[in-house]
């Protein structure tokens, strides 16, 4: 039975090329839109999973009305606004701050221009970003104003190539030196 439908199937095929081609485009282009949105669907709805109690985070969104309808949608708040939220509303318990600045990385004499999170001295108690279990959390959790966490992809590439005796890296903002 089933070779009787594929003889019929290839028979329509032969006959209505411009027909069957369309279709079987139209087949192909479907299940592959079909796809990428699963693909994006399920990207999206696990976007923040992996950080620990990522149900209670919330992101302080702007959006900018200027006169003549424009708008101009920020993911980012002006400065005071969290911790007048922390004071006005009792269900906000913590607030802490994330921008990314660009800054030069030096290690040795080498340089490198980074983009890296600057982020509140509470942020590691706010958010509680899983750690290997190699680092004790205690010391960062007491970090001095000036500190570092880098993830141990970007150590190697700060760290690779540079000798062993080659003192810790450093960030500092601004563009490297020529």
């Amino acid at each position: 039975m089933f070779k009787h439908y594929l003889t019929l199937a290839l028979r329509s095929f032969v006959r209505h090329k411009l027909y069957s081609f369309i279709n079987i485009v139209g087949l192909a282009v479907g299940l592959a839109c079909a796809i990428f949105i699963t693909l994006f669907v399920r990207e999206e709805g696990s976007y923040d999973r992996w950080v620990p109690n990522s149900e209670h985070l919330y992101r302080i969104e702007v959006t900018f009305h200027f006169p003549g309808g424009n708008s101009m949608p920020l993911a980012q708040a002006p400065f005071p606004v969290p911790g007048a939220m922390l004071q006005e509303i009792p269900e906000v318990r913590a607030v802490t701050h994330i921008a990314p600045e660009k800054m030069t990385a030096r290690v040795a004499d080498r340089q490198f221009l980074e983009t890296v999170s600057v982020v509140d001295p509470n942020f590691l108690q706010v958010i509680a970003l899983p750690f290997d279990q190699a680092i004790s959390l205690q010391p960062f959790l007491m970090m001095a104003w000036r500190s570092a966490i880098v993830s141990a992809s970007a150590y190697r590439t700060l760290i690779s190539s540079c000798p062993a005796d080659a003192s810790p890296f450093e960030f500092s903002t601004g563009m490297p030196a020529p």
